[in-house]
């Protein structure tokens, strides 16, 4: 799941995946389970089990208690949540004056697509959607090329500019001053598809 995330987020250039947007969703029972299990191998009550795990308040507590929370984190049941907060992405800080500089000049346009970065670091770096995917294909070759190929088989240049065309369709009469102008939408279609190629 987070190779497919991380396929998504080259394709729209978003800049803004940190921790705290993704998520995994668990039962609160599995919770209870986990954290009863670790209480009862530390002889410890749940209330003192939750209180050390994350009642952390020094950096001596915090290596003292690593492991313990690796633990927890490795045995936690879970599933990947539906994707959210994907807005820094498609472009979005470009003026309108520089954006129609960069339909019209495909050196700036390339320079912008290949300068953006993943805020998934690896290595602890902070790199490009496409460095980024590289890096993945060398140590999970199957799931990428698998994501990839699911996504060449789904992507419809007429199914995309219809979503990009039609997004702000149904927009209610009072809000009709927010739609999106015309050159807006033809730069959004052009960098998904210039980086779709890519």
């Amino acid at each position: 799941k987070i190779i497919e995330i991380i396929i998504l987020d080259s394709l729209i250039g978003n800049s803004d995946r940190h921790q705290e947007n993704w998520g995994i969703l668990t039962e609160y029972q599995d919770v209870i389970k986990v954290l009863e299990e670790i209480a009862s191998k530390e002889k410890k009550g749940l209330s003192e089990t939750l209180f050390s795990l994350f009642g952390i308040t020094s950096k001596s507590k915090m290596e003292s208690k690593s492991k313990q929370i690796k633990e927890l984190r490795l045995k936690m049941p879970g599933q990947f949540s539906q994707i959210y907060d994907s807005g820094s992405c498609l472009g979005i800080e470009i003026e309108d004056e520089k954006m129609t500089k960069m339909m019209s000049d495909d050196l700036m346009i390339n320079a912008y697509i290949n300068r953006g970065n993943s805020e998934i670091h690896w290595d602890g770096e902070k790199i490009s959607h496409f460095e980024l995917i590289k890096n993945v294909n060398n140590s999970y070759p199957e799931a990428v090329k698998r994501i990839i190929n699911s996504v060449k088989q789904k992507y419809h240049e007429n199914q995309i500019k219809d979503c990009i065309y039609n997004i702000d369709k149904e927009l209610p009469n009072e809000l009709k001053h927010h739609e999106l102008p015309v050159e807006r939408k033809d730069f959004i279609f052009k960098l998904i598809d210039l980086r779709a190629q890519k």
